[in-house]
């Protein structure tokens, strides 16, 4: 198992234990995620971990598994698949409507 795909796992884990200090803590202070539906990075690990606590609250029966990873010097890549029960009934949906 490569750095990246054992660090990706631990974040699945992490995240779908909801503990998010645990999750948080795998970014570095100064990390910068990218995300294709954000206009913006999350910029350090104060916003990494802001961000999936409100994730977690629109969505608070998903789960993240990773399906694989892809490693090449300092790059990777990782698909992964999320699933949750029924997200019609999630806060996000009812405050929809």
């Amino acid at each position: 198992m490569g750095k990246y795909e054992d660090i990706s796992k631990k974040a699945a884990e992490t995240f779908n234990k909801h503990d998010l200090d645990a999750y948080a803590k795998l970014y570095a202070e100064d990390a910068v995620a990218y995300d294709p539906m954000y206009p913006e990075p999350l910029r350090g690990r104060a916003a990494i971990r802001k961000d999936a606590a409100t994730f977690l609250r629109g969505f608070p029966d998903i789960r993240f598994e990773i399906v694989s990873t892809i490693e090449k010097d300092d790059r990777a890549f990782c698909a992964s698949s999320a699933s949750c029960r029924n997200p019609r009934r999630s806060p996000l949906a009812r405050s929809a409507k």
